[in-house]
């Protein structure tokens, strides 16, 4: 999640991109940058990138996070459900 985004060797690059703490740390850092004053510009210049180019929206690592806390909390209830 507190990994530089720019100057990152490829496997790294790919690793910081599926790590949902990065989504949580660089929607809420945007938030918080802009509610207090800085420019969406400059809070936008810190963005993880899209795979589109541009930042990615706050939205879009909202719908990240929520995903990966659905799939994560269905596999969660189905192996406690199991007996050993």
């Amino acid at each position: 999640a507190f990994f530089p985004l720019q100057g990152l060797p490829a496997w790294l690059a790919v690793l910081t991109r599926l790590d949902p703490a990065a989504y949580a740390v660089d929607a809420m850092r945007r938030v918080v940058l802009v509610g207090s004053g800085v420019p969406e510009e400059a809070a936008a210049s810190l963005a993880i990138p899209s795979p589109f180019g541009g930042p990615l929206p706050v939205a879009a690592e909202v719908l990240i996070l929520a995903l990966f806390s659905a799939v994560m909390l269905t596999l969660a209830v189905r192996w406690f459900g199991q007996t050993d």
